[in-house]
């Protein structure tokens, strides 16, 4: 039977029972934690380290000898003048340096970014959980509240709700705006008609 646990982070996962005692990687921070062991099953009964015998030493062994090629003598650099000028060990890519190359771009991929949201507790804890966990029942690791992570409750939901709710009052009162410059115009052409007519 699976149960939940959470990293030394703070994000939350999920391990069989069976799993208990174990080390894992955390998915989300990559940090190597131990799987702590499920409530109501006892951990495992600590074992006495038994007491090794020393081991009898080997005898040394001596690596096989290695054939060295032998290697021959260096050129001289060819003399110019009275002054020995080195001889440049120069390879293409140096020689081509400067020149203009068409640079490789790679573009990457922002869009595999896993989605994470950000879902308080009844009693106000915050967990972070991935999109395959909404809908799912949850038990916070701080206070062992069990719920249910649905997204109107995250953090991310809340705050575009009130994005979305300011944008339409902006286009409420946008709305107004231009009916008021609409109708100001209207009275300021009918005045002008009447001074026009009348005058």
């Amino acid at each position: 039977m699976a149960f939940q646990f959470q990293c030394p982070q703070g994000h939350l996962l999920e391990a069989e029972e069976t799993d208990g005692g174990k080390t894992c990687q955390c998915p989300y921070c990559g940090l190597t934690l131990a799987i702590p062991m499920p409530a109501g099953i006892p951990s495992p009964p600590m074992v006495p380290p038994t007491p090794q015998v020393p081991a009898t030493p080997l005898p040394p062994v001596s690596p096989p000898p290695i054939a060295v090629p032998p290697v021959a003598p260096p050129e001289p650099p060819p003399i110019v003048g009275h002054q020995r000028r080195p001889k440049l060990d120069v390879t293409d890519e140096e020689l081509s340096f400067g020149e203009s190359k068409s640079i490789e771009t790679t573009v990457l991929d922002v869009t595999e970014k896993e989605e994470l949201f950000h879902i308080p507790c009844p009693n106000g804890h915050e967990l972070e959980v991935p999109r395959e966990m909404l809908d799912e029942t949850a038990l916070c690791p701080h206070c062992n509240a069990q719920f249910k992570l649905r997204e109107r409750s995250s953090v991310e939901y809340q705050r575009k709700k009130v994005i979305r709710e300011e944008q339409k009052e902006r286009h409420v009162s946008n709305a107004w705006l231009y009916w008021i410059v609409g109708i100001g115009v209207v009275v300021v052409i009918f005045l002008l008609s009447l001074v026009l007519f009348w005058g």
